[in-house]
């Protein structure tokens, strides 16, 4: 939506193959395209679909620009193939667009997204049914997202090592899913790393987006030790919130997480394992260090002046980002200097 907080007109064409649920705040459909420039927000495994669907009318004399998302340093074949398909690659992260850099002579810039501040409902913990009297550490992920990729186990595991026995009133890990359903293997193996702890909390559920944003808010550390994150949504609404974070040191997340705002986990790369479909096991992604994990969970709890540290600092590096139309006008000003031949719009 920074096109309309920068007051910039557009026309929007829906790309009907999704599989994701509309939008709630989904824009205007547009039946004509009168502008001279594209921006696909679109991935590249996609493009090629849409480049059958609408090719022709799309892309007409037009600068067609991608903005995409990827979690991997390994570019697929076919999504290097898509990079012929489009004159400019956007990305929100120097992760990503080192991995594009590495399969296309396209330019490729980082264009990072605004994350506002997101709003939370009034619910508590107790409406939530998360316990409203103990230490809370939450995970939060999709099973469609890749579970490996997520690495919940590796969260539940470091759990378990910080705390090897439950305590009366200790602290709780809370691991919040979706779509258990379609990856029921995936979800029965999580189970099966947290049996026999009644101090780790794993629900399955769809919430609305502000009774989600609650969970992040009431909880008293996120921790994330994803294998791989394109951008890592989900730990800037924690940061927004001065929710601490704990979070693997790998990916598209350190373009905004530091030790001045988190508590970063460092890791070594293994090949892909469970990668479904998506990620081909020839790439590797980031195996976070569980020891270092346990001591951070123990810090945070045993260390509040530390956690209120990190909180703050996090709260304040989203603020630092631009705002809407801030990020308007720039997209707006980058088109016109691509388009017009000019220097590094970059710049």
């Amino acid at each position: 939506l920074a096109h309309v907080a920068a007051d910039i007109p557009t026309e929007t064409l829906n790309y009907h193959r999704s599989g994701s649920p509309p939008s709630a705040d989904a824009p205007f459909i547009s039946s004509t395209l009168r502008y001279d420039s594209n921006l696909m927000v679109v991935n590249a495994d996609q493009m090629a679909f849409l480049n059958s669907d609408y090719g022709p009318v799309v892309h007409n004399d037009r600068y067609t620009i991608g903005y995409w998302f990827w979690e991997l340093e390994l570019v697929t074949p076919p999504m290097a193939d898509a990079t012929r398909l489009v004159d400019e690659i956007w990305v929100a992260t120097e992760f990503t667009a080192n991995a594009f850099r590495n399969v296309t002579d396209r330019p490729v810039r980082v264009v990072p997204i605004p994350v506002p501040e997101p709003s939370a409902s009034d619910a508590t913990r107790a409406d939530l049914g998360i316990p409203s009297d103990r230490f809370v550490f939450f995970v939060t992920f999709d099973h469609l997202s890749v579970t490996e990729r997520k690495n919940p186990i590796g969260a539940v595991r470091a759990f378990r090592q910080a705390f090897p026995q439950p305590m009366p009133g200790g602290p709780v890990l809370v691991v919040k899913s979706l779509n258990q359903s379609q990856r029921w293997v995936e979800h029965e193996r999580l189970r099966m790393a947290a049996a026999g702890r009644d101090d780790v909390i794993i629900m399955d559920r769809h919430l609305t987006r502000p009774d989600q944003m609650a969970l992040i808010k009431t909880a008293d550390c996120l921790v994330s030790l994803h294998r791989a994150e394109g951008l890592g949504l989900h730990i800037m609404e924690a940061m927004w919130f001065a929710t601490p974070t704990i979070a693997t040191r790998y990916s598209g997340n350190l373009d905004f997480m530091d030790d001045s705002n988190s508590a970063l986990i460092d890791a070594h790369l293994i090949n892909v394992e469970h990668g479904e479909w998506y990620f081909p096991p020839d790439a590797k992604w980031a195996d976070p260090d569980l020891d270092q994990a346990a001591t951070w969970m123990r810090r945070m709890v045993d260390e509040p002046e530390t956690a209120l540290r990190l909180a703050s600092a996090g709260r304040d590096k989203m603020q630092q980002q631009l705002g809407m139309a801030e990020t308007g006008h720039m997209i707006a000003r980058l088109i016109r200097t691509t388009r017009s031949g000019g220097g590094d719009p970059a710049q």
